[in-house]
């Protein structure tokens, strides 16, 4: 005769599922998340691209903000035509803005709370040590001072505090400077936030790097000395 379980025998059951579940959850957690990075990390890339396809056709990266038809842009404006929409350009070009999503502009870890038609979520922002006011540095000046594969042109930059939208010409927005670096560059990623260097590498930077060396990074002609082994 088959005796059943003891009560001690059943909690010992409940607990080893309840441990498999947890650890599933997690891994299927983890493997969202890193879906959800690569996603950001690609839209970096083509950003950075952008960036840099736009500085060899002018010899100067674009400004945070600078002017288009008689108003201020933001440097998302004037890359619209190296990201493929010359059909929006064309309205900005034009002076008659059509403002709408971008997807290249959205990080899936750092969501909209909900975004409207007429929304343009911004979860990125330029060095605006590079791309200053009115028009940007150009890539030889950066690579004759500091160096391009260590200076940064480009950042994470979470809404919590600042919504934004992807014309705004605001640079404590859209732009990122000197400082501290969670005020700057900080992602909703594990691992730290997605950046791109002005040698087009886009790797992940750590939160944990010291004010210090990421002031190094900001800076284009500071003359301080970055070991890459740090970043």
């Amino acid at each position: 005769m088959r005796r059943g379980l003891t009560q001690v025998e059943v909690l010992v059951v409940m607990l080893v599922i309840g441990v498999a579940v947890a650890v599933l959850l997690k891994g299927i957690e983890s493997a969202r998340e890193s879906a959800r990075w690569a996603n950001c990390n690609n839209h970096e890339k083509q950003l950075t691209l952008a960036l840099l396809n736009f500085e060899a056709a002018h010899k100067k990266f674009p400004g945070f903000k600078q002017e288009l038809a008689g108003r201020d842009v933001s440097w998302v404006v004037m890359l619209l035509p190296h990201l493929d929409r010359l059909d929006l350009w064309k309205t900005w070009e034009k002076g008659e803005p059509q403002k709408k999503p971008l997807e290249v502009m959205f990080c899936p870890s750092d969501p909209p709370p909900s975004p409207g038609p007429g929304d343009g979520p911004c979860a990125y922002a330029v060095n605006t040590k590079i791309c200053m006011d009115g028009k940007g540095l150009s890539l030889n000046y950066v690579g004759n001072h500091d160096g391009t594969a260590t200076t940064l042109l480009l950042g994470e930059n979470l809404r919590a505090d600042r919504a934004h939208e992807w014309w705004d010409t605001d640079p404590g927005r859209v732009g990122f400077t000197v400082g501290r670096m969670v005020e700057n560059v900080r992602s909703n990623h594990p691992r730290g936030a997605n950046v791109g260097f002005c040698d087009g590498h886009v790797p992940v930077l750590r939160g944990d790097i010291g004010d210090d060396l990421y002031n190094a990074l900001v800076t284009p002609d500071g003359g301080e000395k970055v070991d890459e082994s740090e970043l």
